[in-house]
């Protein structure tokens, strides 16, 4: 595990990017089309996240 912030910092943003841009350009009725174009923009800061560990955490 690490506590370098610098390893989720990337996938972070670029969850937040993803999100931001549907929620701009969300049309209700296409919702389903949007998440399937998407895709699962969060699972590199899910696997990214798995293995941060903060730096206050006791072991």
């Amino acid at each position: 595990m690490t506590s370098d912030p610098a390893k989720i910092l990337l996938p972070l943003l670029t969850c937040i990017e993803t999100l931001s841009l549907v929620a701009r350009h969300l049309d209700p009725s296409a919702f389903g089309e949007v998440m399937e174009a998407i895709g699962t923009p969060e699972a590199a800061l899910r696997a990214a996240y798995s293995d941060f560990k903060p730096s206050d955490a006791s072991d």
